[in-house]
């Protein structure tokens, strides 16, 4: 005789079969077997038939001992109707809008549903997905007009060469910043959550107000793809970059605690960092403005560079909590000294901190007595005094502490070059 695979019943089956036991005239022994039913389990659910009929909860998936339990968010309606009104107004809505929102109005819940998640990116990431499934929407294709690629490089070379015959007499430091040698650009994301039924058109309006030059082209910066132009619209030229599916490296890092995200997968990052610093140096080209918020990652293209806008700033928590650029300027450009390439590593290094914190640099300054946050003014007078000390904790790889502190150095002869820091790298990391 062979032997009877084993079942589990959801709670709806075995209220089902409850019923249909109750309009049969047969017996339980025959209705078992007809049913192909064990009678061992028959017997349980008929001692536990009043606790079946009297529960509440999800009978279609859900069993008494958890199993095929899904996880819900206990603010549901806000989010569904966050949501519909971002696509009402037609807004680009994706699951990261999702995550946002829950940062935003339910900290203290997105904080206690990570706890114990092995991948807290990845659980987060489902949970919206799974939510806006079962509410009515789908991932579409955002509507919007597309240029021919032909016509993109000619653009992306027109603009390169327009660029450098009206800038190649600039020193580095009076030009040479990525933000100031670009335009706005308007970037739907690959697709966009739309409610089943209805438009998945995105306002043309609306753009992410990010701007990176159109004469970059490295695996480790933000590929600008083509451009769109309006003769009637203020800002007429409007520039497509690449899209990065997880975001940027702020948003990824307060997704885990700083023990849940190894060093191993971190350095991957850090050193796509590097490389993209060392190709802007080649140039040269100063950054000027290196942080967590400009570094994009994406699930399959690694980690790249990018720059955005004083708009997109203005939405950041970082730009509402009073937190802007300052802590991480080197010193001589605190102070309005000349500068060069090295004010660049001097980020890279404060960068290196919140690889170590998951959190911005200096967070842990709190002002004597009320015990609040320092505000910037008061910590950029730390460090043009040298007041302030910029440490890394015993959890990071001691090389990687040991080049960090090189970084950070209040001399710019005495930090490493971005060419020197790829090579520790490249060194040190073994995978």
């Amino acid at each position: 005789m062979p032997r009877r695979c084993h079942k589990s019943y959801t709670i709806g089956e075995k209220r089902k079969f409850l019923a249909l036991f109750e309009q049969d005239t047969t017996s339980s022994r025959e209705f078992c077997a007809t049913h192909d039913i064990p009678r061992s389990t028959w017997i349980g659910w008929q001692q536990s038939k009043e606790k079946l009929t009297g529960t509440i909860i999800n009978a279609k998936r859900k069993t008494f001992g958890g199993q095929g339990a899904q996880p819900s968010i206990p603010f549901k309606n806000e989010m569904l109707s966050f949501m519909k009104d971002v696509r009402r107004d037609e807004h680009i809505l994706t699951s990261m809008h999702m995550i946002t929102f829950m940062k935003t109005y339910h900290a203290a819940w997105l904080a206690d549903y990570k706890l114990g998640k092995r991948d807290p990116y990845k659980s987060l990431l489902k949970l919206c997905q799974d939510f806006a499934r079962r509410h009515n929407f789908s991932q579409r294709v955002p509507c919007f007009t597309k240029i021919p690629s032909v016509d993109m490089v000619a653009l992306r070379n027109d603009f390169a060469a327009q660029f450098w015959n009206k800038y190649d007499a600039y020193e580095q430091c009076d030009i040479l910043n990525v933000d100031e040698t670009g335009v706005n650009y308007d970037m739907p994301p690959g697709k966009i959550w739309a409610e089943k039924g209805k438009s998945s058109k995105v306002d043309k309006t609306q753009k992410h107000s990010d701007r990176l030059t159109a004469v970059l082209h490295s695996p480790f910066v933000v590929e600008f793809v083509g451009a769109s132009w309006d003769d009637g619209a203020v800002d007429g030229l409007q520039c497509v970059m690449e899209y990065m599916d997880r975001g940027d490296l702020k948003e990824v890092l307060s997704m885990y605690e700083p023990a849940l995200f190894p060093w191993t997968e971190k350095l991957h990052s850090i050193q796509s960092i590097a490389e993209g610093l060392a190709y802007l140096h080649a140039f040269p080209i100063i950054h000027r403005d290196l942080k967590s918020r400009n570094v994009l990652l994406d699930s399959a293209k690694g980690t790249k560079l990018t720059d955005f806008g004083g708009s997109r700033e203005e939405t950041t928590s970082t730009m509402t909590a009073g937190v802007g650029t300052y802590r991480w300027m080197a010193p001589e450009v605190l102070l309005s000294h000349r500068y060069t390439t090295a004010a660049d590593v001097y980020s890279f290094g404060m960068l290196l901190t919140e690889f170590d914190t998951h959190d911005i640099p200096f967070v842990h300054l709190k002002a004597k007595g009320s015990g609040k946050p320092l505000p910037d003014v008061t910590i950029v007078g730390m460090l043009i005094t040298n007041a302030v000390e910029i440490s890394f904790s015993t959890a990071m790889p001691q090389w990687l502490a040991a080049l960090g502190r090189q970084c950070v150095s209040r001399d710019p002869l005495h930090r490493p070059t971005t060419a020197e820091i790829t090579d520790c790298l490249r060194a040190n990391m073994q995978f």
